[in-house]
């Protein structure tokens, strides 16, 4: 996966249950300073486990940028669509 994303750093996530799916898209943004990467250590104990320290190169993160999400439930109603980066919900801005 990793390698893939560094070629094409576009991605989509999708979920669901039996009655909901959610799919969450956008642009892979690789994160290299080793505060962030030491935060996900200590935020999981099995990522920790398994990559040690911060300073690993097999240990790579990322967040997405322009992220998008699209929930739904299977009942005919329309999604509801969120910008994750300006907390909008259907083009509306939301209060925090």
């Amino acid at each position: 996966m990793y390698a893939e994303l560094t070629k094409n750093p576009y991605l989509e996530i999708s979920v669901s249950t039996l009655d909901k799916w959610l799919r969450i898209r956008g642009k892979v943004h690789w994160v290299t300073n080793n505060e962030t990467r030491e935060k996900c250590l200590n935020a999981s104990p099995l990522v920790k486990s398994i990559y040690k320290t911060a300073d690993n190169p097999i240990l790579q993160v990322f967040y997405i940028e322009d992220a998008e999400a699209v929930l739904a439930d299977f009942s005919g109603n329309p999604p509801k669509k969120f910008n994750l980066n300006k907390c909008e919900e259907n083009g509306k801005t939301k209060s925090n």
